[in-house]
């Protein structure tokens, strides 16, 4: 059995999320000429036959090959080739991100992605679908800087210096009151991490951010959480 190296940006493309994108987008056809199959494995010989000839990527290593194109394209080209966007969230961070007695996402974040998905759609001409993607303390990072996902949404500090990673504006904020009376609020604002050097793809996350839907649904969030939170949250985005 041959054996092909493991690319991690096509894991979000590995998951349930992205099984039910290809489905509802396949609704459409129903003859077995364009039915998706999916194989799980070929044999040397097998992989030969269906390419007709020599595998691609047997003069040069695939990985690299798959590096350099996706270190020359930015998220919104990504986007336009595959109308899907990909966005990492901590599965252990409640309430910002987490999944529910139910196996289901829920959290600021997984809302926040929907409204992502759907303000691109909307404004930019861009029909893109979620796929969301586990993240955690030890790998948010690298999810965004290899190209697993376009980016990451978690308790992310702005002021925090990450090799490859740039910040968007604040897309939360927490405070909290000193012990010496009358002190000022001091607020912690989080960012969600973004591939560095990809000034469209921030510009967009960042004109999203400020927008009214933006700002409604994270006065929403915070109300529904508890009174203290919103008025923190107020005050820190004054």
């Amino acid at each position: 059995m041959l054996h092909l190296p493991f690319l991690p940006e096509y894991l979000p493309y590995l998951t349930a999320s992205f099984g039910q994108v290809l489905t509802q987008r396949a609704a459409a056809f129903s003859n077995d000429e364009n039915r998706l199959y999916l194989i799980k494995s070929l044999s040397p010989a097998q992989l030969v036959a269906a390419y007709g000839g020599q595998v691609p990527g047997g003069d040069r290593p695939l990985a690299s090959r798959s590096s350099l194109v996706a270190a020359s394209r930015s998220v919104l080209d990504d986007l336009d080739a595959t109308g899907v966007l990909r966005i990492g969230i901590r599965s252990e961070v409640a309430p910002l991100g987490y999944v529910n007695d139910q196996s289901e996402w829920t959290g600021f974040c997984f809302d926040m992605a929907r409204q992502l998905a759907d303000y691109i759609t909307r404004t930019e001409s861009r029909s893109v679908a979620l796929v969301v993607l586990p993240s955690n303390a030890d790998n948010r990072f690298d999810l965004v800087r290899n190209g697993s996902v376009h980016l990451e949404c978690g308790p992310n500090p702005i002021h925090t210096t990450v090799n490859g990673i740039v910040f968007s504006e604040p897309f939360y904020a927490t405070g909290n009151f000193g012990l010496v009376p009358n002190e000022s609020l001091e607020c912690s604002f989080y960012g969600l991490a973004l591939p560095d050097g990809d000034r469209p793809w921030r510009s967009l996350v960042n004109r999203y951010l400020r927008s009214e839907p933006a700002r409604l649904q994270r006065r929403e969030y915070a109300r529904n959480f508890d009174t203290d939170n919103l008025f923190n949250l107020e005050t820190c985005f004054r």
